[in-house]
C-alpha cells in the first residue's frame, strides 16, 4: 500500500480540479480516501490522503477498467451478509448518482469499504455516522441527510425477520414479528 496527499485548492468557478488526483491514480487502485477541508491564504482547500496500490497489467486500460470496478464493486456487496445487501446497494447507486450529479469520482463521497461499515453500523444520526472511520464533518455535512434517508428508505421486507425477541426494536411485541 502507498500514501499521497493532493491539496486541490477551490477554484474561480466554485470547483475543485481533480486533475492532480487523476494523475495520482493513472495505472494506480484508490483502496481509501480521506479528506480533510482547511482554508490556505483566505482560499478554500480540500486535501486528499490516498492510499493506492500499483494496478495490475490487467487492470490498467480503458477496456479492463469497466470489469475491475464491477468485480470490486461485487466483492463489496459479497461481503455483506444478505440482510446488509439491499441497504449497500442503495446506498452505493445513491453514492454514485450524487457523485455524477457533483462532478465527482464516486469514491470521494465514500469508499466501498465506508458504505459497507455505514450498512454494517446502521447509523441514525449525525454523531453515529461521523463516528465511523473517515467520515468527518465535511462529509456529515454534505451528505449525512441523504445517506440517512436512504437507509430508512429501504423496505424492511427486504430484510429478514429478526429471529429472536432480543433483535426486535424497544417496544416491540414478539407476537406481532412474522413467522
Amino acid at each position: 500500500m502507498k500514501i499521497g496527499v493532493i491539496t486541490l485548492p477551490l477554484g474561480e468557478d466554485g470547483v475543485f480540479d481533480d486533475e492532480p488526483l487523476q494523475v495520482l491514480l493513472h495505472g494506480r487502485q484508490a483502496l481509501a480516501v480521506s479528506e480533510h477541508f482547511f482554508i490556505h491564504e483566505g482560499r478554500p482547500t480540500l486535501a486528499l490522503v490516498v492510499e493506492y496500490r500499483d494496478a495490475a497489467p490487467s487492470e490498467v486500460g480503458g477496456a479492463n477498467k469497466p470489469s475491475a470496478r464491477r468485480a470490486e464493486r461485487a466483492a463489496a456487496s459479497e461481503s455483506c451478509a444478505p440482510e446488509e445487501r439491499a441497504r449497500f446497494e442503495a446506498l452505493r447507486r445513491w453514492r454514485n448518482e450524487r457523485a455524477r450529479k457533483d462532478g465527482k469520482p464516486a469514491y470521494v463521497l465514500f469508499t466501498n469499504g465506508q458504505l459497507l461499515q455505514i450498512v454494517r453500523t446502521r447509523p441514525d444520526s449525525y454523531a453515529a455516522l461521523q463516528a465511523i472511520d473517515g467520515i468527518g464533518e465535511a462529509r456529515v455535512r454534505d451528505y449525512a441527510d441523504d445517506v440517512l434517508t436512504v437507509l430508512r428508505a429501504v423496505p424492511e421486507a427486504a430484510l429478514p425477520a429478526p429471529t429472536n425477541s432480543e433483535d426486535l426494536p424497544h417496544g416491540s411485541d414478539p407476537a406481532d414479528s412474522p413467522g
